[in-house]
């Protein structure tokens, strides 16, 4: 008996150890992808649990990541611009993936007219 409890203990840890690897080194652990998004920036839900949000044309949500509250107090004039935001992704805890930032720049529309224009011209290089 003692010597299948010892043989069950080892199948299980090896076991454990295995799958551990399949998602390279720790359970759960997010991958992390760079790459390049556009959409419209956006303030989502309430204070102080507030976040700002990428929504993209195909209208996925991704929630943006921020260093500090700079950052976000920056943005606030940006709100509803069409931005490019450069950084990598992970999946968030809200459901939405993550953005983090290491470039975010304002996309010019014409069709909006130079008031607009002007306001949503901007770029934060890394970091915000």
């Amino acid at each position: 008996m003692g010597r299948f409890c010892c043989s069950l203990g080892l199948v299980l840890t090896l076991a454990g150890c295995a799958s551990g690897l399949a998602t390279g080194g720790e359970a759960g652990a997010a991958v992390a992808l760079e790459g390049l998004w556009e959409g419209v920036l956006s303030r989502k839900g309430n204070a102080p649990f507030a976040w700002w949000a990428l929504q993209t044309d195909s209208g996925e949500v991704w929630e943006l990541e921020l260093p500090s509250a700079g950052a976000e107090q920056a943005l606030m004039p940006r709100q509803n611009c069409r931005v490019l935001v450069q950084g990598r992704s992970t999946q968030g805890l809200r459901g939405a993936g993550q953005l983090h930032p290491a470039r975010l720049s304002g996309v010019q529309r014409p069709e909006l007219g130079e008031p607009e224009n002007r306001r949503c011209r901007f770029a934060f290089p890394a970091p915000l």
